[in-house]
């Protein structure tokens, strides 16, 4: 519990210590992998990101967000191929992984595979169309597919969705409101 609080708190380096710990006291404790993961990932440690996943999959094999974990770590290593199968394999797990179809629709415009980033960005934003990311995404693969107008309204829809977002923030802070974090 304390390395996810340090995690929460953005204290990385106590975090690790904490999981690293309870993984040595219990290697097959749930999540404790998945956790140390994490807090690879923030540190930006990607390889050893990566092994913890895989060290989570291996205990919790059907916990679908390891896979999806696997796959950004898979993207920022640029390794596209093992991303793709990582996000395919959260989506088999669990098809309302909106992250999963994210990273796809990313990997597939990187590839320049436009058809298949805008099939799998539609289906992120029937899950949650008021992310800002995905209009944003499924703009950009618009545009480069020709339809430019349509792209346009969607990067337009994105940059609303961020200052209506901004604005209802500052009406927090300024009221004295903040959201429980």
């Amino acid at each position: 519990f304390m390395g996810k609080a340090h995690l929460n708190l953005e204290q990385y380096d106590l975090a690790l210590a904490d999981f690293q710990a309870a993984a040595q006291a219990s290697p097959t404790l749930t999540f404790v992998h998945f956790n140390l993961g994490l807090t690879y990932l923030k540190k930006q440690d990607y390889e050893h990101a990566r092994d913890e996943f895989l060290k989570d999959a291996a205990v919790e094999p059907d916990l679908a967000l390891n896979y999806d974990e696997l796959g950004d770590v898979y993207s920022l290593l640029e390794q596209d191929n093992d991303a793709e199968k990582s996000y395919r394999e959260a989506l088999r797990r669990d098809p309302r992984l909106v992250n999963s179809y994210l990273g796809l629709a990313k990997l597939y415009q990187r590839e320049e595979k436009f058809p298949l980033a805008l099939n799998a960005i539609d289906s992120a934003g029937k899950l949650d169309p008021g992310r800002t990311d995905i209009h944003y995404v499924r703009g950009q693969a618009l545009m480069h597919m020709g339809r430019k107008e349509e792209g346009r309204k969607e990067l337009e829809t994105s940059v609303r969705l961020d200052n209506e977002r901004r604005a209802a923030r500052e009406r927090q802070v300024e009221s004295g409101t903040l959201p429980s974090p």
